[in-house]
């Protein structure tokens, strides 16, 4: 598959998208995503990341604004910045590269929430 070989390039991983909507248009449940590993100095406004918010779970949305040594983030979808911000010790990757499908991937990729 086209994104497990990008991942592979990138030395990323490859990740599901979860139907929450919070990324739309860019992003949806039939959406996967591949993701590289980058410095946290390397991000920019515009960027579109994956973080472990509190409890662990892996969430994509945009880099909004830098604040107090992290970066403020917002789903496409989403009236206002999330409670948690991207930080060095929460960011998993930035994603590289967007793939559409009719459905998603089959088997156990992990997914990555879109939250609301």
């Amino acid at each position: 598959m086209m994104a497990q070989r990008t991942a592979e390039a990138a030395r990323g991983k490859v990740f599901t998208i979860a139907p929450t909507g919070s990324m739309k248009p860019t992003l949806d449940e039939n959406s996967i995503v591949t993701i590289e590993t980058v410095a946290f100095g390397q991000l920019r406004q515009g960027d579109i990341v994956i973080y472990r918010n509190s409890s662990g779970e892996p969430i994509v949305h945009r880099l909004y604004e830098r604040s107090n040594g992290s970066w403020l983030v917002l789903g496409d979808n989403n009236p206002s910045v999330d409670r948690e911000a991207v930080t060095p010790a929460n960011l998993v990757g930035r994603v590289c590269a967007i793939f559409y499908t009719s459905s998603g991937l089959p088997g156990n990729s992990p997914a990555a929430l879109a939250q609301r």
